[in-house]
Parts: structure tokens; C-alpha cells; sequence
């Protein structure tokens, strides 16, 4: 794989750059370490390209570039070797491998019952973590190792291991499914369009994981079935359906006391964000605020506080709590720290969309319009998904009709009716086609007459009698009929969406 090492590197945090310098250092010659962290730091640098010439020159003058190459190898085994030292307490899968390993070091060493020592060991872990394809391996070893040993258990542990491959195979046909299920939404880019071909598909997966009485008592296998389920209420918009399912899910697995067992918290910290988000759908924010404060607490006294991504969605949620509370410069503060830490693409456009849209929402649009450039003007944003792509023109063309720079606006449309033009031939984007259709016709009727005349008023109040409630999280970056409503009507944007959820903005 090309700039294999160069990309290791990269991916590393500052935790495990300082690991693997430890690590590093306890384990080579100076010589060699040397060349190593030398190597290792001109490449974190990233000011020279792994394959250019002048790098393996610098290294070997007078050598060949083999040498190079196998400092390079040596280097990725280094950090991959540090990696697994690091993560190794972090993941009980770990644990249950290292017991697996032991076992082979003592078969090797001819002391089978050593051996058969550790692959108790791990079986009693991978049991409680429900690892039911690593016990399939374990087994196999066990009974190889019990053909050596007199007066074995052999009919009790081929008894279990039968027994578990049923939950094995099980196991990895759901998991299979589960995994079709996420690739289904990718593709689908979670846009909301198509959504009856992939709800479908996810009905088809829902009768294919019906369970027997026996593999019902598997948290792990009842977890997958719960994420299928909560992606079919969402696709087909049931949010009220979706809310009285995760309240009675959470309150059975609390009463259950499956959460309180350590190893099922991210667990609880998925179900508490689902619910967040199920609220805010539901416009139902004290209850949202509520759960926020709860996920907040449940992460920071969770073994996940200092974690990146459990970090990001506690922010997320406030800025989403502060941002319908009306406090906007708070959610700003967020979003600003936020801007600084973050390189991955997905979580900067929320954060430069939403910083944009608070500044329109506070009435400061220029410094809305630096915030949307920086996702317009980015390498990254024709990789984006088309309806990502449309959603942030139709931010940046409102904000032209707000300031009334109607020749500029007028532009915007014209590119995003071209650009996307086959797309908005399919009945799905009817939406998106008939506004900017509207906004068209804003952009011609303004600089003449100053107001909005009466037929596209009556036009206007169609699309807006037609649209589907207002639910904050939906995909419309701004709400098209609320956005029209306020505009017709001369009222703040922002004032018209509290208004709508029914909160204040003094």
C-alpha cells in the first residue's frame, strides 16, 4: 500500500507518539533507534515525501535503497508493535488473544496442561464478553490439546464447543447484515433520499435476524437487533414510534442492570445520544436538555471521558442545547474549540456549517459568508455527497438574498441548477428544485419591485401549507418554508424557528 508509513504516522495521537518513543527506546540499539525516531520525525513533519530520493540519501549516501526499505518495514513493525502495547488494556478482545497466545507458547513447549491452563482463561473472558468466534478457536486448540492428555474432559468441551458454534455462526451472519446495513446507509450518504428502498432492505434484515429463545439471552446479538430496528423507525421518519421505543429499551436494560456492568457503558452512551437527537426531532427540548446532562455525566464518570470521539458528541450535544436555548455565543465558544482540534473532514463541516449558520443567526453575515467560504473554497468539498453540496449552496444563496446582493445570488443559482441538473430531474429533490425555483424567482422580483409580489406570495404560501413540519436535525441546513415564512413576513429567521419550537429568543 502506498505511503504506507507516512499515513501510520499521521494517524497517531500524542499519546501514542509518546508511547512508541518509550517503546522505541527500551527495545533497539541507539544506533539503529536513532535512525529510526529520525525517520520517524521527518516523516510526522510531513515536510518530504517518504519516496523521495533525496530521503533515502540522507539516511544511506552511499547504500542502496533495500536499506532503506528495510529501515521503513522496521519502523511501521515499531509502531504497530507500540500500538498493540498501548491498546492492549483498552480492549478485552486483547486479553482474550494474549491468553490465546500463552497457550500456543506453552503447546509449543510440549506442557499441555499449562496450555489447557490458559485456554480456560480465555474462554472464561471471551464467555463474559461474548466473543463467540474466538471461542470457536479456542476450542479447536482445547480439543487438540486434550487428545494428548489422559483422563481429559474431551466429551465436555466438544459438548461446548458444538454448542457454541450454532452461537458462532450466528454471530457472524448478523454481524454480516449489520454490516450491509451501515454500507446501505453510506451509499445512501444518510441523506433521506431513497428512503423507502433502504427502509425495505432494512425490514428484509430485521426478518432475517429472527432469533431462537436461546440466542435471545445474548446482549451482544440483542444490541445489533436494537441498532437495526432504530435505523427502520428513523429511515421512515416515525420519531414518535423511535422515542417510545428507546424509553422502554432504556428503562427494561436499566432495570436489567446492563448498564451498570462496565463493559456495556458505550452502550448506554449510544442509547442516551439516540434519544438526545429523538427529542430534538420531537421538539420536546427540556426533555433533550435533560438527556443531555445525563450523557454528559454518564461519559465523564465513564472510562470514555478523555476519549476523542465521546469528547466530540458531548460538545455536539451542547452546542445543540445552547444553539435552541438561544444562548448562540456558547455554542459559538464550543464550536470554536472545537475548529482548532479537529482535522477529520466530517466533523469540520459541522463545525463550519453550524458556525456559519449561528453568525446568520446572531444577524453578523459576513462573518457567516468567511465561514461558508472555507467550506466552498476547500479541496475537499467536490468530494462531497451531492446533497451535502446542494444543502451548503442554498445556505450560501439565502444569505445573498439576505443581504440583497441579487446579481450574485442570481449566479449561485444558475451554477446549482446546472451543476446538478440531472439530479434535480428525479423526484426525490423535488423539494430542493421547487424552492430554489422560488428563490429564482425572489432574486428576479426584488431589485424591481422591492417586494414580494402578490402571485409568488400565493406561490410561496403553497410550498409552505405543503411542507412537512419543522423539526430541528432535518436535512435542510436552513428550513425552507420557515426561511420564506420569516422572509415574507419581514421577522428574523432565528426568531421564526424559536417560535416555531416554542422558545424565546430574549
Amino acid at each position: 500500500m502506498k505511503y504506507q508509513l507516512t499515513k501510520l504516522i499521521q494517524s497517531l495521537t500524542k499519546e501514542e507518539i509518546r508511547n512508541f518513543k518509550v517503546y522505541s527506546s527500551r527495545y533497539r540499539y541507539k544506533g539503529e533507534d536513532k535512525k529510526l525516531i529520525s525517520l520517524f520525525d521527518i516523516l510526522k513533519a510531513g515536510k518530504v515525501d517518504e519516496y523521495h530520493e533525496d530521503l533515502w540519501k540522507k539516511f544511506f549516501p552511499k547504500g542502496s535503497k533495500n536499506a532503506f526499505y528495510q529501515i521503513k518495514n522496521r519502523l511501521v513493525r515499531e509502531i504497530e508493535d507500540s500500538l498493540l502495547v498501548i491498546h492492549k488494556t483498552k480492549d478485552s478482545e486483547f486479553s482474550v488473544l494474549r491468553y490465546l497466545q500463552l497457550a500456543t507458547v506453552f503447546t509449543e513447549k510440549a506442557e499441555s496442561l499449562k496450555a489447557i491452563e490458559y485456554l480456560e482463561r480465555a474462554e472464561k473472558l471471551a464467555l463474559e464478553t461474548e466473543y463467540h468466534s474466538i471461542l470457536n478457536v479456542i476450542y479447536s486448540k482445547w480439543t487438540e490439546l486434550l487428545s494428548k492428555v489422559p483422563e481429559a474432559r474431551m466429551e465436555e468441551i466438544v459438548d461446548r464447543a458444538m454448542s457454541n458454534a450454532d452461537k458462532a455462526m450466528y454471530e457472524f451472519r448478523s454481524s454480516m447484515l449489520i454490516h450491509a446495513i451501515r454500507s446501505k446507509l453510506f451509499k445512501s450518504n444518510y441523506s433521506g433520499k431513497n428512503q423507502l428502498n433502504v427502509a425495505v432492505f432494512l425490514d428484509d434484515i430485521i426478518d432475517a435476524l429472527q432469533m431462537s429463545e436461546d440466542l435471545m439471552g445474548s446482549l451482544k446479538l440483542r444490541f445489533q437487533v436494537n441498532g437495526c430496528v432504530r435505523n427502520v423507525m428513523l429511515i421512515r421518519g416515525q420519531n414518535a414510534e423511535l422515542c417510545d421505543y428507546l424509553e422502554a429499551e432504556f428503562q427494561k436494560l436499566t432495570e436489567e442492570d446492563v448498564f451498570g456492568k462496565g463493559k456495556y457503558k458505550n452502550e448506554e452512551i449510544l442509547h442516551l445520544s439516540w434519544l438526545v437527537n429523538t427529542y430534538l426531532r420531537l421538539k420536546r427540548l427540556d426533555e433533550m436538555d435533560r438527556t443531555i446532562d445525563l450523557l454528559c455525566e454518564t461519559i465523564e464518570k465513564s472510562n470514555y471521558g478523555s476519549n476523542k470521539r465521546y469528547k466530540w458528541l458531548m460538545d455536539q450535544c451542547k452546542v445543540i442545547s445552547y444553539t435552541y436555548s438561544g444562548q448562540l455565543d456558547n455554542a459559538l465558544g464550543i464550536l470554536n474549540e472545537l475548529e482548532q482540534k479537529t482535522s477529520i473532514p466530517h466533523y469540520m463541516i459541522f463545525v463550519t456549517l453550524n458556525s456559519a449558520l449561528l453568525q446568520y443567526y446572531k444577524g453578523n453575515t459576513e462573518d457567516s459568508f468567511d465561514y461558508l467560504s472555507k467550506i466552498l473554497l476547500d479541496e475537499g468539498f467536490k468530494k462531497l455527497s451531492a446533497p451535502l453540496q446542494i444543502m451548503i449552496y442554498i445556505v450560501e444563496l439565502v444569505l445573498r438574498i439576505e443581504i440583497k446582493d441579487f446579481n450574485y445570488a442570481g449566479n449561485i443559482y444558475t451554477n446549482v441548477r446546472r451543476k446538478f441538473r440531472n439530479k434535480f430531474s428525479d423526484s426525490v429533490y423535488f423539494r430542493e428544485r421547487d424552492f430554489l425555483t422560488l428563490l429564482r424567482d425572489i432574486i428576479k422580483d426584488a431589485p424591481r419591485r422591492g417586494a414580494v409580489p402578490a402571485k409568488l406570495k400565493e406561490r410561496i404560501q403553497d410550498f409552505i401549507d405543503q411542507s412537512p413540519p419543522f423539526y430541528p436535525g432535518s436535512n435542510e441546513a436552513i428550513c425552507y418554508h420557515l426561511w420564506l415564512d420569516s422572509f415574507v413576513n419581514g421577522t428574523p429567521y432565528f426568531s421564526r424557528i424559536l417560535n416555531d419550537l416554542g422558545r424565546s429568543d430574549t
